[in-house]
């Protein structure tokens, strides 16, 4: 049986497998559950240790040559969260084939570290519907906000954050304009949640790049769609 291997074999077997396959697989029974847990690179493989080495899944976590742009890697589970900007942190929930799935808050999983390498530091910028389509001449702004966690940014802080800033309520006049116009008639009508400068375009559709500054601060562009 595999399981009579030793336990240094297996792992080399396993780190070439990818986070879910591995998830899957710690529920089989009480031995590979305990492998999973107990060693640091599997640990790693599954985000659930903080790694400081970048490399492509199904690799070992060995260091990994090339851009500085691309040495990072988000949690897949990033891919199939289901939300739309403005609600609650209650309603992400992870997608699969046939519904939404479970509710991220209901799952151990939100522990789990965002990114490989571990990352400290995120300067986000969600991306609304104008700057998508890019057919305006007058471009309105996306939502921008930083996360940052010096034990290493969590998947309950990357999605927490983005929710403490879309229902946000402010005044979008103002805010589109950078401060230089504000509704002083009617503002009920523009002190909205955030959210709103996105227009139709309020699910959240994962990463479209990422980007790492000078200062190493990583900057992610996120991408919404009018439905998924």
């Amino acid at each position: 049986m595999i399981t009579s291997l030793p336990s240094e074999i297996l792992v080399k077997i396993l780190v070439n497998l990818g986070s879910l396959e591995l998830a899957r697989i710690s529920g089989v029974c009480r031995f590979w559950k305990a492998l999973l847990e107990n060693d640091t690179y599997l640990r790693c493989v599954c985000f659930k240790e903080p790694s400081p080495y970048f490399y492509v899944e199904g690799c070992e976590p060995i260091l990994a040559p090339g851009p500085q742009d691309a040495r990072i890697r988000f949690h897949p589970i990033v891919k199939r969260v289901y939300y739309q900007m403005g609600e609650a942190m209650s309603s992400i929930r992870i997608r699969d084939p046939k519904n939404h799935g479970p509710r991220l808050i209901d799952l151990t999983i939100q522990d789990h570290y965002a990114t490989i390498p571990r990352t400290t530091r995120l300067d986000i910028e969600i991306i609304s519907e104008e700057n998508q389509n890019n057919r305006c001449k007058t471009v309105l702004p996306g939502i921008k906000l930083s996360i940052s966690n010096p034990a290493g940014i969590r998947l309950r802080d990357f999605f927490s954050n983005i929710v403490a800033e879309t229902t946000q309520m402010c005044d979008l006049v103002a805010y589109a304009s950078g401060g230089i116009c504000h509704q002083r008639m009617q503002p009920s009508l523009t002190f909205l949640k955030k959210a709103e400068i996105l227009g139709k375009r309020k699910f959240y559709a994962g990463i479209e790049s990422t980007k790492i500054s000078r200062d190493g601060a990583i900057n992610v562009k996120l991408c919404t769609v009018a439905k998924v």
